[in-house]
């Protein structure tokens, strides 16, 4: 499936895989995202 997220006045468009959390399908693209759950919150 094709996400597509904006961040930081920037538009970002990867692919995430089946049982793949839309995160982590982020960062295999290059896209680090803030999430309070790398931060151990």
């Amino acid at each position: 499936m094709r996400a597509i997220a904006h961040y930081q006045g920037e538009t970002y468009t990867f692919e995430v895989a089946a049982g793949q959390s839309v995160l982590d399908a982020a960062e295999a693209a290059g896209l680090v995202l803030p999430a309070s759950c790398h931060s151990g919150v």
